[in-house]
């Protein structure tokens, strides 16, 4: 009986997870061979022609979705070695085999090359669209600790995964009107009326960080709206706290600010007490103020909640606040809108609404932004929050939805949040958690920066609503294609490019940076465009670089 020591057989198949590499003793002349691996639930057949001591004889199998068992039946024949390979987790992680030359590995197998493999599903890059990627990398909050101020602040954080923007929104008291201007009878001009102390201090940590300030003037929790017979006194507070911050007003700042946003989800809870009517009348007068006493701003609003678009009664609010808007004149440079949804697609029809009735109304060149988006839960740390929230499923949803959002014309978007208040509750809103440790979502982010460097949009083909794919090419000749997987089940796919292009995937070197959970960091890996796997909820950033 002739026994050969294999310490594992090297493939060019990475899946996500760990890799298997035991070390085991095989007799060909069993009927059994143990490896450790996982596939996906599709066949794959490849071939591998080995030498072994001056003896060629090739190795080929297939694997098939099948029962889950903790091992994999093989046959010896002819030379050929047979495997069938089953879907095995071990533990909560996915193992693979990993196919390259075996010199560098000690043992005697020599010359493996990978061939007539076939993949799941085939993603082909087309040309230009003529459209471009825009930034949509901005948050709320943050990067100065919220919640208990024992939190560290995240500054390097922030900066590690490309945080562009940050909204004034989320601080509970800080960059609120009623800390700012809590008396709406004391005298607006008079610098004694406000107090700047806290918002100050998170306004440095934004600046200081090079973050845009995306400026939203009003209230957020414990919203307390100016009342009629003192709303002169709270428009003109709301134009010098603009100063404040734009201008230097009483001793403050010259900041890098584009965008004054006029209070947040006035349709929803945060306008008590008062009518739609008489908050259009408020935003009417706001709006006038800040744009004569600031020009160069852009002013909008008023960050519509997340129902807006659901009802015939909450888009009758929308389209009435519009209206009434152009028949006053009054500015709309954008108006902003939010979204928390499980379901991407949602995105899509939500940002052609509000286009329609902004182009209903002559506001054809105002723009559309998303000020607060994630996914939606409700409770506590649920298992399926945590999934939402932290884990990577929460990533690959919100993948799915920033590449939405791309591909309609919304031109800013800041992640609801940046930051969590507590560690108490996980599944909090943050990209991290309270100590700073990043959720995936935040790796996912980190990629989605990547990705915008990728200016010129391509299109693709072989995406569809579970596996969401976006194209881009930067000046440089580099592709990038961000994909997210929001099912359950890993998939395999292979790149090719339209025949139009005239381009060919065998001038590119590869490169997969991947989000899942099977590793609390983004892994980066070298790739096979004839066969990439990605795991269940997960996220990919495939970069093709061109060949010297």
């Amino acid at each position: 009986m002739k026994k050969i020591v294999i310490f594992c057989i090297f493939m060019n198949i990475w899946v996500f997870g760990v890799m298997a590499c035991e070390e085991a003793n095989y007799d060909f002349t069993s009927t059994i061979l143990h490896i450790p691996i996982v596939v996906v639930d599709s066949k794959i057949y490849y071939k591998v022609d080995l030498k072994l001591n001056g003896d060629s004889f090739s190795l080929s199998g297939a694997t098939q979705a099948q029962s889950l068992v903790n091992g994999c039946q093989s046959s010896f024949d002819s030379k050929t070695l047979t495997l069938n390979i089953p879907f095995i987790p071990v533990s909560g992680k996915y193992y693979s085999v990993i196919m390259k030359s075996a010199a560098d590995y000690g043992f005697p197998l020599q010359n493996i090359t990978p061939a007539a493999l076939s993949a799941m599903r085939t993603v082909t890059i087309g040309k230009d669209t003529g459209k471009t990627l825009r930034q949509l990398t901005g948050v709320n909050a943050g990067p100065y600790p919220s919640g208990d101020l024992t939190n560290p602040p995240l500054d390097a954080q922030y900066k590690q995964i490309g945080v562009t923007m940050v909204r004034t929104h989320g601080f509970e008291g800080p960059f609120d009107m009623h800390e700012i201007y809590h008396d709406h009878t004391k005298d607006p001009n008079n610098a004694q009326s406000f107090n700047f102390t806290d918002s100050d201090v998170r306004y440095r940590s934004i600046a200081n960080n090079g973050h845009e300030l995306y400026l939203r003037v009003g209230d957020g929790n414990n919203p307390y709206p100016p009342e009629p017979e003192n709303l002169d006194n709270y428009v003109t507070a709301m134009v010098n706290v603009v100063g404040h911050y734009k201008s230097g007003k009483w001793n403050g700042y010259t900041g890098n600010i584009r965008y004054v946003e006029i209070w947040n989800e006035p349709d929803g809870a945060f306008w008590p007490g008062y009518t739609m009517d008489y908050f259009t009348e408020f935003y009417i007068k706001a709006a006038k103020a800040i744009k004569a006493a600031f020009p160069d701003l852009k002013v909008g609003g008023p960050g519509f909640g997340p129902g807006a678009t659901l009802t015939d009664s909450k888009k009758m609010v929308v389209e009435q606040f519009v209206s009434r808007l152009a028949s006053s004149g009054a500015t709309l440079d954008f108006l902003s809108w939010h979204m928390y949804t499980n379901t991407p697609n949602k995105y899509t029809p939500a940002a052609s609404y509000y286009r329609t009735i902004l182009n209903k109304y002559g506001y054809t060149s105002t723009e559309s932004h998303i000020s607060e988006w994630n996914t939606d839960v409700n409770g506590d740390d649920t298992p399926e929050n945590v999934d939402l929230r932290v884990n990577a499923k929460g990533a690959a949803i919100n993948t799915a939805a920033w590449i939405a959002l791309q591909l309609t014309d919304v031109s800013v978007s800041t992640f609801f949040r940046g930051t969590d208040s507590s560690m108490i509750l996980t599944s909090f809103y943050g990209l991290f958690k309270a100590d700073g440790t990043p959720k995936k979502v935040a790796l996912a982010f980190s990629l989605w920066s990547k990705m915008v460097n990728s200016r010129e949009v391509l299109s693709t083909t072989g995406g569809d609503s579970d596996f969401t794919v976006l194209a881009g090419k930067s000046t440089d000749g580099k592709i990038m294609l961000l994909i997210a997987n929001t099912a359950s089940t890993a998939v395999t796919y292979s790149l090719n490019f339209d025949k139009s292009t005239g381009l060919s995937t065998s001038n590119y070197s590869m490169e997969v940076s991947e989000v899942s959970d099977a590793s609390d960091a983004v892994q980066t890996r070298s790739g096979n465009a004839g066969l990439i796997t990605m795991g269940g909820y997960s996220v990919n950033l495939v970069t093709l670089t061109p060949l010297k």
